[in-house]
Order: C-alpha cells, then sequence, then structure tokens
C-alpha cells in the first residue's frame, strides 16, 4: 500500500511485494496520505482532506477514513476542525490510534472505528504525534516532544496503560453529533437542577451554538448532523444514549457536557427569572464526570431522583433528529458513525488553483479530460514511469583547490525500483569538467549499479593521482574514463555492504614551462588500463544539526586493488574513516575522527594531510606518505544565537556555533615511524604533528561557513597561528 501521484493528485495504489501489479484504489483530486492496512487486510485507514469545509480554501483539513480493498467504499472515522493523520490499527481491529492537533498541541488520540468515538490519551504539553501500534504484540510507540527536540516512547498495553487518562478526559463523537443531541443535552442539564427550558430559551441556545461554529442544517433538513466543526468545539454527548465502547460506565440521565454546552447553560441560566432555580452546569461536582478532552472543569450532572431510566435517552435524541442522524451516516455510538466519502463543493479559491493547473499543463483547456471507466477490480500490469526526485547544484571553495560547481539530478519511477543519477561539475575552468552517470536497481534488497565516468584532472607532483612515482614535480594532466558497477546489500537501515569494480583508462600528458614562462602540454604520453575491485563496510547512525551532524555515530572500511593486465602496475589500499558525535547537552556536542589509511605493493598510494580538513595549523597537503593516521577532537558549542548590528550597515547574524579543537597525526613511508623523539631541549613530538585552535561556524544562505585559527605544536612549544576558510558542513 502507498501514495502515488499522478496529474497533480494524491490517490491509494496497492500492489504486490514485487510491485509488478499496482491497482489504484482512489481516483480524485483530494490528498491522502498515512495508508495502514487493517490486521485483518480488508480495510486501509489513512488521512485526506477531502472533507476539508470549503471556507478554508488552500488551508485544508485533514480528516482520517477507511476504505474497504474489495468495495472501495470510504467511510470516515474521525472529523474535527484539527489536522489528523498517522492512523494506526489496534492488534484486534478494534481500535485506530492517530495524532490530531485539535485541541492545540499535537496528541495521541484513539478512536473506536465501530461508532466513531475517540478519546484523548495524551497531555503534553510539548506534544505526541505519529503513534504506531504493533500487529504481533499490544505495545505502542509514538513520538513525543521535549528538551528541543523528538523522542520515541512506548507503552504497553496503551487501552490499560491509559485506563486513568480515558476515564479522566471521556469519549466524545469524533464525527460530529446530530444537533438535537446537544440541545437536548443541554436542555437535560438544566432540568436536573430543577429548571425547565422553554422554546425562547432553546432558540438562544441555538443562535449560541450558531456562534461556536456549531451550526444546524438548512430549514429542509431540521436535525441534520453537525458539521465536524461543531463535534470539536464541544458538544454533548447524552451518555443514557448508546455507550461509547471502553468508555467509563455512565449512569441514567448523565451527561458529559463540553465548553459548548457549559456557556450555552450558563447563557440560559443567565436570562432565567432571579427566583427561578440556579440552572448553571458549572454549581455541578467537577468529579462527577468524564471531562472533554483537554478541559478539566467540566461537569456532569445528574438526573433528578425518580426519573425514569429512558428518560435521557428519548431527550438526548428525537424521532426527527435520529432519522435524519441515519440518513447523514452519523448516528452516534451506532456502528454506521462514519459517513460515506462525497466530494464537497469546491471553495473558489480551490476551484481557481486547479484551473490554472489545468491551463498549465494542458493548454486552455479548464475541465479535465473525461477518461474512460476504469474497472477498479481489474489488475494492471506496472510501468514504470520517471520524473525527477531532486535537481540540485553547489558552489564550493577551498584554499587547495579555488572554486568548483556542480550539478545534480536523481530520476526515478513512483515505486522507487529503478533510478538514474547524474552529476556534473566545473572544476576551475570548462576543459576539466567531469561527469558520472549511473543507473540503480533498487527493486529487491539486493540493489545493484552501474555507471560510465569522465574525469580530468591537473597536477604538479612528483605523484600521479594513482600513487606512482615520478622522482620528481611535474605538471601533468590525466583522463580517467570507463565503467563502474556496484553491488549493495543493507544489513539493516543504517549498516550496508558495498562490493565495487570498476574498468578504467588513465591517459596522462605531461606538461613543463616553456621559454616564456608558461606551462603547455608536451608529446610526452603514457596511456594505461585498470581493473580496479574493492569491498566497503558503511554504517551511519548520525543527527544532523544546522551545520554538521550533533549526535550519533557513522564509519567505513575500505579495501580496494588496482591492478594492469599488463603487470605494469599494482597496489593495494586499505582506509578505515570513523566519526562519533557524544551528546553532552541539548547543544553540546564532543566529536571524535579516527582515520587510518594503508597502501602497499609496487605501486602503493599516496595519502596527505595538513589543510582545514585534516591537522589544521600546516598548510594544505602538507605531509604524505604512504601510511596514514589522524584524529581530531571537536567540541561543539552554540557561539551567538542572535545578533543585530545597526550601523554602518544593518546586519542580522543567527545561529553562529562555536568549536575548540585539538588534531593530531602523521602521514609517513616505510615502517621508521618515529611518534615521538628526544633533543636537547627534552621529548617532543617526531613524526606526529598537532595542532589546537578554535573555530566559527555560521549558515549564509545555502552555505556553511568555517573559519578556524589553528597553532600548531610538537608539544613543547607552538608556532605562528595559521587561518583555515571554507564552505562546507563539519565532519
Amino acid at each position: 500500500m502507498f501514495v502515488g501521484t499522478k496529474h497533480g493528485a494524491s490517490d491509494l495504489y496497492m500492489t504486490d511485494p514485487n510491485g509488478s501489479e499496482p491497482r489504484r484504489l482512489t481516483d480524485d483530486y483530494y490528498d491522502e496520505r498515512d495508508p495502514e492496512w487493517s490486521p485483518d487486510g480488508t480495510r486501509v485507514a489513512f488521512s485526506s482532506d477531502r472533507d476539508s469545509p470549503e471556507e478554508l480554501g488552500f488551508r485544508r483539513d485533514y480528516d482520517l477514513y477507511t476504505l474497504d480493498v474489495e468495495t472501495l467504499e470510504v467511510v470516515r472515522i474521525v472529523g474535527t476542525p484539527g489536522r489528523e493523520g498517522h492512523p494506526s490499527w489496534s492488534p484486534d481491529g478494534t481500535y485506530v490510534a492517530y495524532s490530531s492537533d485539535v485541541h492545540g498541541s499535537p496528541g495521541i488520540y484513539i478512536a473506536s472505528v465501530a461508532d466513531s468515538m475517540s478519546v484523548l490519551t495524551t497531555t503534553l504539553v510539548g506534544g505526541a504525534k505519529a503513534p504506531s501500534w504493533a500487529r504481533d504484540a499490544d505495545w505502542a510507540a509514538f513520538q513525543v516532544y521535549g528538551e528541543g527536540g523528538w523522542d520515541i516512547a512506548v507503552a504497553k498495553n496503551p487501552m490499560e496503560r491509559f485506563s486513568e487518562v480515558i476515564a479522566d478526559n471521556g469519549w466524545f463523537p469524533s464525527v460530529g453529533a446530530p444537533l438535537d443531541v446537544v440541545l437536548n443535552g443541554v436542555a437535560a442539564v438544566v432540568e436536573a437542577e430543577g429548571g425547565e427550558v422553554t422554546d425562547e430559551e432553546m432558540e438562544a441556545a441555538v443562535e449560541l451554538l450558531g456562534d461556536m461554529g456549531i451550526s444546524q442544517g438548512g430549514a429542509e433538513d431540521e436535525g441534520s448532523a453537525l458539521a465536524p466543526a461543531g463535534a470539536a468545539a464541544g458538544v454533548v454527548y447524552a451518555a443514557s444514549g448508546p455507550e461509547p465502547a471502553l468508555g467509563p460506565p455512565l449512569e441514567a440521565g448523565e451527561a458529559v457536557v463540553a465548553d459548548a454546552a457549559d456557556e450555552a447553560a450558563e447563557s440560559l441560566a443567565d436570562e432565567r427569572p432571579e427566583d427561578s432555580p440556579d440552572a448553571s452546569p458549572a454549581s455541578g461536582s467537577g468529579d462527577e464526570a468524564g471531562a472533554d478532552p483537554g478541559d478539566s472543569d467540566d461537569v456532569a450532572a445528574e438526573a433528578p431522583d425518580g426519573a425514569p431510566e429512558d428518560r435521557a435517552a428519548e431527550d438526548s435524541a428525537s424521532a426527527d433528529g435520529t432519522a435524519a442522524a441515519a440518513a447523514a451516516g452519523t448516528t452516534v455510538g451506532s456502528a454506521t458513525a462514519g459517513v460515506s466519502s462525497i466530494p464537497p463543493p469546491e471553495s473558489e479559491s480551490v476551484s481557481k488553483a486547479r484551473d490554472a493547473y489545468r491551463k498549465a499543463a494542458g493548454g486552455d483547456v479548464f475541465e479535465p479530460e473525461e477518461e474512460p471507466e476504469r474497472d477498479t477490480q481489474r489488475i494492471e500490469r506496472y510501468r514504470p514511469r520517471f520524473a525527477p526526485d531532486w535537481i540540485s547544484g553547489g558552489l564550493s571553495y577551498s584554499s587547495a583547490y579555488g572554486f568548483a560547481a556542480s550539478a545534480e539530478i536523481s530520476i526515478s519511477d513512483v515505486l522507487g525500483n529503478h533510478r538514474f543519477y547524474i552529476a556534473t561539475d566545473i572544476f576551475a575552468s570548462i576543459e576539466a569538467s567531469n561527469f558520472y552517470v549511473e543507473y540503480s536497481n533498487l527493486s529487491n534488497r539486493w540493489n545493484w549499479s552501474v555507471g560510465i565516468f569522465h574525469f580530468k584532472e591537473s597536477y604538479y607532483s612528483d605523484r600521479t593521482q594513482l600513487g606512482e612515482y615520478l622522482g620528481r614535480k611535474r605538471y601533468f594532466t590525466e583522463r580517467s574514463y570507463g565503467v563502474t558497477s556496484s553491488v549493495k546489500y543493507p544489513f539493516s537501515k543504517f549498516t550496508r555492504m558495498e562490493v565495487g569494480l570498476s574498468v578504467m583508462s588513465v591517459d596522462r600528458q605531461y606538461a613543463a614551462v616553456n621559454v616564456d614562462g608558461l606551462v603547455e602540454l608536451t608529446d610526452e604520453e603514457l596511456k594505461r588500463q585498470l581493473l580496479v575491485p574493492s569491498v566497503k563496510l558503511v554504517s551511519d547512525t548520525t543527527t544532523w544539526g544546522s551545520v554538521g551532524p550533533v549526535a550519533g555515530r557513522r564509519f567505513s572500511i575500505a579495501l580496494s586493488k588496482g591492478w594492469d593486465p599488463g603487470g605494469s602496475f599494482d597496489y593495494l589500499t586499505a582506509v578505515l574513516d570513523f566519526r562519533e558525535y557524544m551528546r553532552l547537552s541539548r547543544r553540546h556536542t564532543l566529536a571524535v575522527r579516527l582515520l587510518g589509511a594503508r597502501s602497499s605493493s609496487r605501486d602503493a598510494q599516496f595519502f596527505y594531510l595538513g589543510g582545514i580538513n585534516g591537522l589544521r595549523g600546516y598548510n594544505d597537503f602538507f605531509f604524505h606518505g604512504h601510511n596514514l593516521g589522524f584524529v581530531s577532537l571537536e567540541l561543539r558549542m552554540p557561539f551567538i544565537d542572535r545578533l543585530d548590528i545597526a550601523a554602518p550597515l544593518p546586519l542580522s547574524l543567527w545561529g553562529l556555533r562555536g568549536v575548540v579543537f585539538l588534531d593530531a597525526g602523521a602521514a609517513w613511508d616505510g615502517d621508521q615511524f618515529r611518534g615521538l623523539v628526544t633533543g636537547p631541549a627534552g621529548r617532543s613530538l617526531g613524526d606526529i604533528r598537532a595542532a589546537y585552535g578554535f573555530g566559527l561556524r555560521m549558515r549564509f544562505s545555502y552555505f556553511v561557513l568555517r573559519f578556524d585559527w589553528a597553532w600548531p605544536t610538537d608539544g613543547r612549544v607552538s608556532g605562528p597561528m595559521r587561518t583555515h576558510f571554507a564552505l562546507g558542513g563539519e565532519f
């Protein structure tokens, strides 16, 4: 079960596990969200704006519905002015947990599917949302907000765990109630205080309820169902009528009075003669009734002594009101409490928007073309249709490379089984541009991909990009191109194994300085064909902040080998990159990075160290060798939340983060590594280099700016400060 988009509208689809035979279950312009299978597989609960009130326009209202997979009948089970979403079925299919903001902060509600009665189970200041009810055990998990972030909470046997909350809050009609129920409930409260309700007082109650958003239908539909707005504004549920499932037992004549009823009854009491008994429901005991969700001041009045048990039932729903409610499909407490989906009239703003969309998509035709009737029971074979997922571009600067620009696009089908990825860049000049095109098949757990690439770079070095030693520093360009393939297997959502193979050609052309002092290409060339297999283990559980990771862990272990089938080239390389982000408090993080690498065989690769992305305080790529070890510690903390400068130019800075860091590392050849040395002044660092300092991080538009000030040290004395600047997030 999934949500697919076609012609600008989202609908529900179902398919087999392979995604080869999709079936469209809804076909309309409404927005469908959060589909969830019932435990018996016959129905789907989902969120939709199909009954959003006309006056809301673009500010859509989302309710909960169930869809019968065989008959395609849509029934509304929850409808309030709030936004309902994330439905989750109980293991027995009797209840649906969902999140709603109808009472302000988002909360977790539970609705009885049979009679559309709901209850609020959480009253957290920060809110709760996205419940998930376990299928094979009576457990529920949901998100809760606190201490500046969202966390996960679980509850065993939710109906029992929340029993006290349910008893306190009480059940309420989640799809509205007949107006007669509301008015007669008010009358029951007033009469319970010893008074009588006159026609004038009832008219005053109707007018007051109307002012509160609870309206009766047209004159010809007297007694019709309340709009969902009425249910959420606060209504009276006559408890002696049908009893809500699992709700607290209520005596005959008892009523749950919500905000609207309180205000209506108080208004009626104000109009009574001074010698009449007090009719205000506020005089009752607040401990004797279930309260409307979110209101702890609601009361319940008892029926007068000696009243027949069916008195409240007769008052709570007249024959006309019951008939009208049944016709509308909203009988409170019955199994038909849902409302079959009937498209509501469109607001003018929605109609104009739809017309504009049609005009842009298909010329001057404002009405959509009539599609032939579709046999909803017929299985249609899935045919991939591709559309862009995202398009992005970027600009970066480094003191080592200068400026670089890039563009990327990802294209996939609606199920995400097939994906094309295209990337290209401009690096220093058009002639040095690169590109990469890849196709990935993601239809199974084993993912595979194939791609083609072309990269061209210019160098001044004594080593090639592949690690070959040239004997002295020389100018040269390298153009590498070929095909690559990989297979990926995810062990979990966060960890995967990758196996790859690249077949590539490398064309190298040397350059030299001419008599005019300019660097120009020579006729000296070298061509080589290589096979490069690789295997990598990758894991990532990080949580990102505004400028970089703030919690979690990520690491990769890679092993690769490159050789020329002709026997003229060979290397074996292993790299370990481990990063840990320990959250010391809500806004403080200790980041640790460990990097180790080794390359061997005849043409062992070189690793470089130095610069802002490794061992600050030194020039970029100042150290190099076949072996590398590096560690970096960063304490990341808030620095300036907001700073407004009025003169000479108005400037506002916000979200500046600060870091204090310590870097240490070494790059060396062979096995003659000396970490510490002893000299006339005592012991100091040998092949190991270190630096310490501080830095600033801030977002500027789409970029992350990084400034670092570092002092190199050998453990005894410190060198001159070096400033680093770069665009891009933290490690």
